[in-house]
C-alpha cells in the first residue's frame, strides 16, 4: 500500500501521463520536481519490484538471460547497446562487462537502488532492470528484448527481489551551479595553507611582550 505522499505523487504522475502520453519518465520526474526513482517506486506492488542490493550477483547472472538492450542516459546523450553480457567481472565497487557487443565499465559504489520494472505497452509489457544512485537518478538500465530468455530473466528477478524493502530514501543532488560553486570553494580551501607564516618580530614587538 502506498503512503499518502506516494499516492499523491502517483496521482500527479497519472494526470501528467494523461496530458503528455509520450513524455519520458526522466522528463516527467523533472516536471514533477522529484527523482526518477521516486516515480518508479510509486509502482511497487504493481509495476515495480525492489531488488536486493547485491549488484555483483545480479550482473554475474546476466549472461543467463541471453541478448538484452543496455541503456545509460544523461541530459546530453543516450548510450544504447544490444547484445549479451559476457566476461562479467566484479571486484569491489568496480564492474566490467567485456563482450564484443556490450562493453561496460560500471562504478557500483554509486548504485543505491534497483528495481525490476514491468511497463504495460499495448498487448504486452516492457521488462527491465533499473538502477539508481543516491539522488534517485538512473545510472543504468537493462531491457529485455524479443531475443531475451524471459523465463531466465523472470527467475533472476525472483532470486534477487528484496525480501523486506524499506521506504525509498533519496538525497537530492545540488543544482549544477551550486555543485560548481562547492567544487570551486573546495579547490580554494585545498590551496589555502594550513599554517600561516608569522611576520618577523621587531624590537618594538619584543618590548610590548615584556610589558605584559
Amino acid at each position: 500500500m502506498l503512503s499518502s505522499a506516494n499516492a499523491d505523487l502517483a496521482a500527479r504522475w497519472s494526470r501528467l501521463r494523461g496530458e503528455q502520453p509520450t513524455l519520458r519518465i526522466r522528463d516527467a520526474a523533472t516536471t514533477l520536481g522529484v527523482s526518477e526513482a521516486e516515480l518508479v517506486a510509486t509502482g511497487i506492488g504493481t509495476t515495480a519490484t525492489p531488488l536486493a542490493a547485491d549488484w555483483r550477483s545480479i550482473l554475474s547472472e546476466m549472461p543467463q538471460v541471453g541478448r538484452v538492450m543496455c541503456l545509460t542516459r544523461n541530459e546530453h546523450c543516450v548510450h544504447e547497446r544490444h547484445g549479451r553480457f559476457e566476461d562479467v567481472q566484479v571486484t569491489g565497487p568496480h564492474g566490467l562487462v567485456l563482450g564484443p557487443d556490450i562493453d561496460l565499465r560500471l562504478f557500483l559504489g554509486s548504485w543505491k537502488h534497483g528495481f525490476a520494472v514491468r511497463e504495460p505497452i499495448k498487448q504486452s509489457e516492457r521488462l527491465s532492470l533499473q538502477f539508481f544512485d543516491g539522488a534517485g537518478e538512473a545510472v543504468h538500465k537493462i531491457y529485455a528484448t524479443d531475443e531475451t530468455d524471459r523465463a531466465a530473466f523472470d527467475a533472476l528477478i525472483a532470486r534477487h527481489r528484496a525480501e523486506a524493502p524499506g521506504a525509498l530514501s533519496v538525497t537530492p543532488r545540488l543544482p549544477t551551479a551550486w555543485r560548481s560553486l562547492a567544487f570551486s570553494r573546495s579547490r580554494r580551501a585545498r590551496r589555502t595553507p594550513s599554517i600561516v607564516p608569522i611576520r618577523k618580530s621587531t624590537s618594538r614587538d619584543c618590548a610590548r611582550l615584556g610589558e605584559r
